[in-house]
């Protein structure tokens, strides 16, 4: 079952306006409290409520390569795991984004999370929530792309 666009982009702009709370008077970003991450771990949050496994994640870290490592100390073997265990649907290359859609990619500057608007991924740099890039037609060469599913309890 999924989630509506409504609640999906409701849950988008209440995490935006969480990230963007935070970065109010900090200097760059405190990596899991006001980065790409942290959005996308407010994202899950607000559209889960209660169930959300991400309400109970503490990560701190240095570089991408840290958060993965941390990843991997809580007992997952890849970020797939991860995001299936957190309600995701891995999804297979070529495939077309959706609202609510999650993206991991490693780029020049590190790795980058993000969440899909209506046209644009949104992340966080530590000043804030912000458009990422646009959405392709089609997503390749990213870690991880996964669709939010709504269980049924």
């Amino acid at each position: 079952m999924q989630f509506t666009e409504e609640e999906i982009l409701a849950s988008i702009s209440k995490a935006r306006e969480t990230i963007d709370i935070r970065s109010k008077g900090l200097r760059g970003y405190d990596r899991g409290f006001n980065d790409c991450f942290a959005l996308v771990s407010e994202y899950d949050q607000n559209l889960r409520g209660d169930s959300s496994k991400a309400a109970g994640l503490s990560l701190r870290f240095t570089s991408a390569i840290d958060f993965l490592r941390q990843i991997r100390e809580l007992g997952y073997k890849s970020l797939n795991e991860m995001s299936e265990d957190f309600g995701y649907e891995t999804l297979k290359e070529y495939t077309r984004p959706q609202t609510g859609d999650i993206l991991y990619e490693i780029g020049a500057e590190g790795g980058t999370t993000a969440v899909a608007g209506d046209y644009y991924w949104i992340s966080a740099n530590g000043r804030g929530s912000n458009i990422y890039r646009r959405i392709r037609t089609i997503e390749i060469n990213s870690l991880l792309l996964a669709r939010p599913i709504k269980r049924i309890t």
